[in-house]
């Protein structure tokens, strides 16, 4: 499985095409995130019903049109370790490209 260092992470951050997912409790997010153009904030305990639902509910819950199988995700949490719970969750519901923020947003 895909694990990106923080250098490759800043590298996405204004691209537009790859969805950020900050799998960190909403407490967590007050330390800062990442200003990703496009982001979601998902908790990793989360991750498999959410991206399980429907596209129309999954709009209605998140605002943005759920992703294509295809389409490239990053994830991350604060150290790693449930970015890559989350990683592996996404790989299982079948989406193809999926990385995992290695150290988390704890690195920059």
């Amino acid at each position: 499985m895909a694990q990106l260092s923080t250098a490759q992470v800043q590298a996405h951050l204004s691209n537009d095409s790859v969805l950020f997912i900050d799998v960190r409790r909403p407490d967590e997010l007050e330390a800062g995130k990442l200003g990703a153009k496009n982001f979601l904030n998902i908790t990793h305990t989360n991750v498999p019903s959410e991206f399980a639902k429907e596209a129309g509910d999954f709009k209605s819950a998140h605002g943005i049109e759920k992703p294509k199988l295809e389409q490239e995700i990053i994830v991350y949490c604060q150290k790693g370790k449930r970015g890559q719970m989350a990683q592996n969750a996404l790989i299982e519901l079948g989406y193809k490209s999926v990385s995992n923020w290695e150290g988390g947003y704890s690195s920059l």
